[in-house]
């Protein structure tokens, strides 16, 4: 782990405080710039890198089989779940789709709309709302309510050409039933579990060296990892 414990600490206190904000918060620890208004799929490819330098490449975690509730082991390596973009980063920019008497001009979601859609517990339809700059029929303005299903399906399609990163699927196979499945691997909750698991051990071994020296957790953080197992040894 090349992120000093205290910084990785430090944002995670400041994600559990703004849940929305964890993504970006966890990507500043790093101490690089992060821009609210990057594309889902270029913030999730920096979150890989991050995950990476914090914990590896090796992926390990379990979920229930939605046919028979068998429970599932998942195990991959990040490179599995890297997408290559087809296109230059369209971050903030216009796209547009045509369908017969239908145009659609809309930009891609971006951390913003999914920290105000997850406040607001609103649904897609108001992503695609936030999303889309313009929407006409014959040349004449409309709402993104008076899209057909077909339109908006264009236009959901499209997003995903363009910043595949943001929604990654794994094909699972139970081997009890046999039933295949896809998930989605959401790599900022799954990193965000990671690191509430780390910190909370750790805060665990702070507070039982403090216990036994008296240290404040500042000294206990400077200590490297393989000190402060030997501290611990020692108390034990």
């Amino acid at each position: 782990m090349t992120v000093p414990a205290a910084d990785l600490l430090a944002a995670w206190d400041r994600g559990n405080l703004d849940t929305a904000g964890r993504p970006l918060t966890l990507l500043a620890a790093m101490g690089r710039p992060v821009e609210e208004h990057l594309s889902i799929g270029r913030r999730d490819a920096a979150l890989l890198e991050l995950r990476a330098t914090l914990f590896g490449t090796p992926v390990r975690g379990a979920m229930d089989c939605p046919a028979c509730g068998e429970l599932l082991e998942l195990a991959f390596e990040l490179d599995d779940v890297k997408v290559t973009p087809a296109s230059p980063d369209r971050s903030g920019t216009d796209l547009t789709v045509a369908d017969g008497r239908f145009e659609v001009s809309f930009r891609l979601p971006d951390t913003a709309d999914l920290a105000l859609v997850s406040m607001a517990g609103s649904t897609a339809t108001t992503l695609m709302d936030r999303c889309v700059r313009s929407a006409t029929r014959d040349g004449v303005e409309i709402t993104v309510a008076e899209l057909p299903v077909e339109v908006v399906a264009l236009v959901e399609n499209r997003m995903e050409a363009a910043d595949p990163q943001a929604d990654v699927r794994l094909d699972l196979v139970c081997p009890v039933c046999t039933a295949g499945a896809e998930v989605a691997f959401d790599i900022a909750s799954f990193l965000w579990r990671e690191v509430d698991a780390w910190a909370r051990g750790l805060l665990a071994e702070v507070h039982q060296l403090a216990g036994a020296y008296g240290w404040t957790e500042a000294d206990i953080l400077a200590l490297g990892p393989a000190r402060r197992r030997f501290y611990l040894e020692m108390t034990a």
